[in-house]
């Protein structure tokens, strides 16, 4: 069941980056910019606009995991559907508010390769299935190698990668960023390493559910200020869309988010969060970082 998720996650990716490319009109970027023809790359998405346009950029950074570029929950996609689980809805929203867009891939970090492992005294025993032959060559087909992509061999890279050759050289003057679970700590490892760049240049934050902890990190005061100031983290609560939630690790505006049950039965598909104004975002965050500062 394992490897049929797996492969079955690895059509759904190839999906949702034909809708980014079609749908979306999104281009295709390959990291690192210098790779030659023989090594393994990995790749972002942009807007035609995105490192041009003088006003709006969006930067979405997802959890960890079988994540790719273009969705937020493989299992939401798979369980519920399409609008719940990708970030396609919200990239067409975006769009039409005359934002461009930069979707982050941070967890396409190896080239991996599978074959039958010829050292593994189970897989000389019979070379023969019952079942039907496809099925017997994706049981025996093994990952024997993983080979890093250079410069983005973690969420964290990929993240500072992005930044120094796309994000940071972009013409936009209002930067936001919207991190998911762990890409709320690849961000906050980001504002560690570039932190006067990204100090800067990004003027909102939305986290949503993120693992962040600034103490933990080793975040400066002075970035932590900026988090504070900048920032806002919706959280998973009972408690009505938006209303502040207070917790020990708390550093910036923390409230809730929308819960519903996409799949009852399966506790991991517990919740959604719908946003339905990318402009409406942003200015939620600059509400409550002014309510928080007064």
């Amino acid at each position: 069941i394992h490897q049929w998720y797996n492969d079955l996650g690895a059509i759904l990716a190839e999906y949702i980056y034909e809708l980014l490319e079609e749908e979306c009109q999104l281009k295709r970027v390959c990291v690192p910019v210098d790779a030659s023809m023989d090594e393994p790359k990995s790749f972002c998405y942009m807007s035609e606009g995105a490192l041009t346009n003088p006003s709006n950029l969006i930067v979405l950074l997802q959890d960890r995991g079988v994540i790719r570029a273009g969705e937020w929950s493989q299992q939401l996609i798979l369980h519920d559907c399409l609008n719940s689980g990708s970030q396609i809805p919200f990239i067409k929203k975006a769009q039409h508010e005359h934002f461009d867009v930069i979707v982050l891939n941070p967890n396409d970090n190896f080239l991996v390769i599978k074959g039958k492992n010829d050292s593994d005294p189970r897989e000389k025993k019979d070379d023969v299935c019952d079942s039907d032959q496809t099925e017997c060559k994706v049981q025996l087909e093994k990952v024997i190698q993983q080979m890093p992509k250079r410069g983005v061999e973690s969420a964290e890279q990929h993240t500072i990668y992005t930044w120094d050759h796309f994000i940071s050289k972009s013409a936009a003057k209002n930067v936001a960023f919207i991190a998911h679970g762990y890409g709320g700590l690849a961000f906050v490892n980001l504002l560690n390493e570039r932190s006067q760049e990204v100090m800067r240049k990004v003027h909102a934050v939305a986290f949503i559910n993120s693992v962040h902890d600034v103490w933990h990190q080793n975040v400066p005061k002075s970035s932590q200020e900026w988090i504070r100031k900048t920032c806002c983290n919706w959280v998973l609560s009972s408690m009505p869309l938006d209303k502040p939630v207070t917790s020990m690790r708390m550093n910036c505006p923390q409230v809730s988010a929308v819960i519903t049950s996409c799949c009852p039965h399966q506790q991991t598909f517990k919740y959604v969060i719908h946003f339905t104004d990318v402009v409406g975002l942003c200015l939620q965050i600059s509400c409550h970082v002014h309510l928080q500062n007064k």
